[in-house]
């Protein structure tokens, strides 16, 4: 167990960040959506402040990786931030627990972005409730106002032909039955569920890269990976529920 949640280097401590937040706010989107579309898909009022993102979703979600990335700096000696010769590493770790935590939160704004751009024409996406700079917000608001492109209308149709030739049992609960679009909290889930599919991908890559040698990725990033897979698996199939 212990080498488990051994951290020798700190590029595994910016993984380790980067993984456990991106679990956090993908198992608190998953749960949140079937609130959020609660009034169209059940007809129980889901509340005026129900928000698919919203800054206290944004605030849970790092409240629930904090023990996960802060544990380490407890016990430094025994996740490896201090070596036999009395090298403090807990500094760079710190640091790279930091990067971890902003690059979680640029695959987040990218993945909202994406969202909003490529939504289906009629779908809007509610980016105002997303934490960040001014300048952030700017953008995700300018891409939800562009329109939604040739994605978007490539969608719609696949939607609309979806909804009428395919039996229900196998779209309900992803596709509105009056206008074949995607409810908006599965959209999101969607393409949070890309991006998340992309960083997945870059760490496998990375292991691969490093075969036979100390690995950047420590063994408690794939449980890690794990959990977030098995989150989206789960999570697209209560949507159908």
């Amino acid at each position: 167990m212990k080498n488990l949640f051994f951290l020798r280097t700190a590029d595994q401590a910016f993984w380790v960040s980067l993984l456990a937040l991106t679990v956090s706010w993908s198992l608190l989107l998953t749960g949140r959506t079937v609130v959020y579309n609660a009034r169209a898909r059940f007809g129980i009022p889901a509340g005026s402040t129900v928000k698919a993102i919203s800054e206290r979703l944004a605030v849970l979600a790092v409240l629930l990786a904090v023990p996960m990335v802060a544990g380490p700096f407890s016990r430094p000696r025994l996740f490896g931030m201090i070596i036999e010769t009395g090298e403090r590493r807990w500094l760079w770790h710190a640091l790279a627990a930091l990067g971890g935590g902003v690059a979680a939160y640029i695959v987040a704004v990218v993945a909202l972005w994406f969202a909003a751009r490529l939504a289906p024409p009629g779908l809007p996406i509610n980016v105002a409730g997303f934490p960040g700079p001014a300048w952030v917000r700017a953008q995700l608001t300018a891409a939800n106002a562009r329109g939604s492109g040739i994605v978007g209308r490539v969608v719609t149709r696949i939607g609309i032909w979806v909804t009428q030739n395919l039996p229900i049992s196998l779209w309900k609960g992803y596709l509105d039955p009056h206008s074949g679009l995607p409810w908006d909290g599965v959209w999101l889930s969607f393409n949070f569920a890309a991006a998340t599919a992309a960083v997945i991908t870059i760490v496998n890559l990375i292991k691969l890269l490093h075969l036979g040698q100390a690995s950047p990725i420590p063994t408690i990033g794939f449980v890690l990976i794990f959990l977030l897979g098995l989150n989206w698996i789960l999570g697209f199939l209560a949507f159908q529920i």
